[in-house]
């Protein structure tokens, strides 16, 4: 399928089915991943307007029975679901549909709502990284990034954060 509009570009869209290969073995998930024990359900809402992207990550994160996860792919849809609250934590790319991940996040500290946020870049400059912690991100993950290292900053980020008051959360690695 094709969408084209003049001046702005094309969208191609295609499926391919491949086969296995011979003698591949599935990859499994690190044993971090697999190990992350949640006493309760955390609902992870992704702000990410890259479709293969949100849907990677979701089903990555969703590999864990105790992790929900829901995409906004735009600024709208983003704060809709902030404000109407049920989220844990925030993935924030940094752009989104043209619109600034720190510029959503500047308006989600207005309206005085402290969901964690954890910044998601391509970029790892400094001053980008400096920006997204005055806009009032809590975390930044630059991709690609380990499903390890994400985990470790979710579960971090949750633990210090007041929302996970009264042991409602546990992270637990076998030695």
């Amino acid at each position: 399928m094709v969408e084209s509009e003049p001046g702005i570009g094309s969208r191609f869209h295609f499926n391919i089915k491949l086969k296995k290969a011979r003698g591949t073995e599935e990859k499994k998930l690190p044993v971090l991943f697999q190990n992350a024990e949640f006493e309760r359900t955390i609902n992870i809402l992704i702000v990410e307007d890259d479709e293969a992207c949100s849907s990677l990550l979701c089903k990555l994160l969703n590999f864990n029975k105790n992790i929900n996860t829901a995409i906004a792919d735009n600024e709208n849809d983003a704060l809709d679901n902030i404000g109407s609250g049920g989220f844990d934590i925030v993935l924030m790319d940094l752009n989104i549909n043209g619109v600034s991940g720190i510029d959503i996040t500047q308006k989600i500290r207005s309206a005085e709502n402290d969901v964690p946020i954890i910044a998601v870049s391509g970029e790892a400059a400094n001053k980008i990284i400096e920006n997204c912690y005055k806009a009032g991100m809590n975390d930044f993950i630059t991709k690609p990034f380990s499903m390890n290292e994400l985990i470790n900053k979710i579960t971090n980020l949750l633990k210090r954060h007041k929302r996970t008051a009264g042991n409602a959360f546990n992270f637990s690695v076998p030695l």
